[in-house]
């Protein structure tokens, strides 16, 4: 009974902020946007409130929670450059091998590492971005350059460009940084 009346005053509330986009859908458990027809409800739970964390397009994932998984496995892409170019892979001595490593292959290696290190605090900052509220399109926006610059940034490890690396390394962190605040300046 108490989660009835939390989602009803949420519902309010949401119709309150947003009078044109919403509508509550025939059961009255949550909200709709109405802007076309292929709208849906999307009722998640969080902390005891109905939060529409589907797009309105009926995706019921942004594009920048497919950044989170292609991040997750990008350091992977740079370990297979590593073993292709470098010396035979030996998996039963890994670290022996890794420390064997010279010119490209190491560098592949570093950009692997160095993915993984990336990797947290960019997957935080799409997290927090959704839940704060963030401008979907934006953050999508910078999830996707967040990527495209961590591929620039991979491939310039891999041509020993160590200047330009750095730059595109922070511009990575700057899209980072905007992701993560563009949750606090919504609304």
């Amino acid at each position: 009974m108490e989660s009835s009346t939390r989602r009803t005053r949420f519902n309010e509330k949401a119709a309150e902020i947003h009078p044109a986009k919403t509508q509550k859908y025939s059961s009255g458990t949550g909200l709709r946007t109405s802007r076309n027809s292929m709208d849906f409800a999307c009722p998640v739970t969080f902390a005891g409130h109905n939060r529409d964390v589907c797009s309105s397009r009926g995706w019921p994932v942004q594009i920048a929670f497919y950044c989170v998984l292609i991040a997750g496995l990008m350091p992977y892409l740079w370990t297979l450059v590593a073993k292709v170019r470098g010396r035979r892979f030996d998996n039963a001595n890994v670290r022996t091998w890794q420390a064997g490593l010279t010119g490209l292959p190491l560098r592949a290696h570093a950009a692997h590492l160095n993915s993984f290190e990336a990797f947290p605090l960019f997957a935080a900052a799409v997290i927090v971005a959704s839940l704060t509220g963030a401008d979907r399109g934006r953050v999508d926006m910078l999830s996707v350059a967040f990527i495209s610059l961590r591929l620039l940034f991979g491939i310039l490890y891999l041509a020993d460009k160590a200047t330009l690396r750095s730059v595109v390394w922070l511009a990575g962190m700057v899209c980072v940084v905007m992701i993560f605040l563009s949750g606090h300046s919504h609304g």
